[in-house]
Protein backbone atom coordinates (compact mmCIF):
# COMPACT_ATOMS: atom_id res chain seq x y z
CA UNK A 1 0.00 0.00 0.00
CA UNK A 2 1.03 3.10 -0.69
CA UNK A 3 -0.04 6.74 0.44
CA UNK A 4 -0.14 9.80 -2.02
CA UNK A 5 0.03 12.86 0.26
CA UNK A 6 0.50 16.95 -0.08
CA UNK A 7 4.16 17.50 0.14
CA UNK A 8 3.17 21.02 1.53
CA UNK A 9 0.76 20.13 4.67
CA UNK A 10 1.49 16.13 4.65
CA UNK A 11 -2.26 15.28 4.26
CA UNK A 12 -2.68 11.73 2.94
CA UNK A 13 -5.05 12.67 0.19
CA UNK A 14 -5.39 8.51 -1.21
CA UNK A 15 -3.79 5.39 -1.41
CA UNK A 16 -2.92 3.06 -4.47
CA UNK A 17 -1.86 -0.09 -4.55
CA UNK A 18 0.62 -0.01 -7.60
CA UNK A 19 3.17 3.07 -7.42
CA UNK A 20 3.61 2.61 -11.09
CA UNK A 21 0.38 2.94 -12.68
CA UNK A 22 0.32 6.66 -10.49
CA UNK A 23 3.43 7.72 -10.67
CA UNK A 24 3.42 9.42 -13.85
CA UNK A 25 -0.31 10.94 -13.09
CA UNK A 26 0.54 13.05 -9.52
CA UNK A 27 -0.60 16.42 -9.87
CA UNK A 28 1.86 19.10 -8.75
CA UNK A 29 2.61 19.38 -4.79
CA UNK A 30 1.80 15.48 -4.58
CA UNK A 31 3.86 12.44 -3.70
CA UNK A 32 4.05 9.28 -3.06
CA UNK A 33 4.94 7.19 0.55
CA UNK A 34 5.28 3.55 1.25
CA UNK A 35 5.94 3.69 5.16
CA UNK A 36 7.81 -0.27 4.21
CA UNK A 37 10.64 1.70 1.86
CA UNK A 38 13.70 2.96 3.33
CA UNK A 39 15.40 5.95 1.43
CA UNK A 40 18.40 7.98 1.99
CA UNK A 41 17.76 11.72 3.46
CA UNK A 42 14.92 12.36 6.05
CA UNK A 43 11.85 10.89 4.02
CA UNK A 44 13.19 7.62 5.35
CA UNK A 45 11.80 8.84 8.77
CA UNK A 46 8.40 9.61 7.40
CA UNK A 47 5.70 7.63 8.73
CA UNK A 48 1.43 7.97 8.11
CA UNK A 49 0.19 8.69 11.23
CA UNK A 50 -3.73 9.20 11.48
CA UNK A 51 -3.57 9.81 7.71
CA UNK A 52 -1.26 12.42 8.01
CA UNK A 53 2.98 11.82 7.03
CA UNK A 54 4.75 12.42 9.96
CA UNK A 55 8.43 13.09 10.63
CA UNK A 56 10.21 11.26 13.00
CA UNK A 57 12.17 13.94 14.71
CA UNK A 58 14.00 11.64 17.33
CA UNK A 59 15.12 9.09 14.51
CA UNK A 60 16.13 12.27 12.53
CA UNK A 61 18.03 13.83 15.00
CA UNK A 62 19.36 11.36 16.50
CA UNK A 63 21.08 10.38 12.49
CA UNK A 64 22.44 13.97 12.57
CA UNK A 65 24.15 13.74 15.60
CA UNK A 66 25.63 10.37 15.01
CA UNK A 67 26.72 12.30 11.70
CA UNK A 68 28.51 15.13 13.38
CA UNK A 69 30.05 12.52 16.13
CA UNK A 70 31.29 10.35 13.16
CA UNK A 71 32.49 13.44 11.05
CA UNK A 72 34.33 15.10 14.60
CA UNK A 73 35.77 11.47 15.19
CA UNK A 74 37.38 10.96 11.96
CA UNK A 75 38.65 14.56 12.00
CA UNK A 76 40.83 13.46 15.21
CA UNK A 77 41.44 10.09 13.57
CA UNK A 78 45.05 11.14 13.27
CA UNK A 79 45.74 11.31 16.43
CA UNK A 80 45.39 7.66 17.44
CA UNK A 81 47.93 6.49 14.37
CA UNK A 82 50.48 3.92 15.48
CA UNK A 83 53.60 6.74 15.10
CA UNK A 84 51.67 9.00 17.62
CA UNK A 85 50.87 9.59 21.24
CA UNK A 86 47.84 10.69 22.26
CA UNK A 87 47.97 13.25 25.10
CA UNK A 88 44.94 12.58 28.32
CA UNK A 89 43.27 15.60 26.82
CA UNK A 90 43.05 13.96 23.23
CA UNK A 91 41.48 10.56 25.00
CA UNK A 92 39.20 12.12 27.03
CA UNK A 93 37.55 14.18 23.75
CA UNK A 94 37.26 11.50 21.92
CA UNK A 95 35.98 8.50 24.38
CA UNK A 96 33.12 11.77 25.31
CA UNK A 97 32.31 11.79 21.48
CA UNK A 98 31.87 8.05 21.66
CA UNK A 99 29.57 8.79 24.36
CA UNK A 100 27.54 11.28 22.86
CA UNK A 101 24.06 8.53 21.81
CA UNK A 102 24.23 7.73 25.82
CA UNK A 103 23.71 11.50 26.98
CA UNK A 104 20.83 11.17 29.13
CA UNK A 105 19.16 14.09 26.35
CA UNK A 106 19.95 12.51 23.30
CA UNK A 107 19.09 13.02 21.00
CA UNK A 108 17.53 16.25 21.10
CA UNK A 109 19.48 18.10 24.00
CA UNK A 110 23.66 17.31 23.23
CA UNK A 111 26.43 18.54 25.35
CA UNK A 112 29.19 18.25 22.84
CA UNK A 113 32.58 17.73 24.25
CA UNK A 114 35.04 20.82 23.26
CA UNK A 115 37.79 19.79 21.09
CA UNK A 116 41.70 20.21 22.69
Amino acid sequence: MHYIYETSTGNVVGVCTDKAMVENDLASGLAILSPATKVRGPVRHLSVVNGVVALDSDAYNAEVARAKRDFLLAETDVWSLSDRTMTAAQTTYRQALRDVPSQSGFPNTITWPTKP
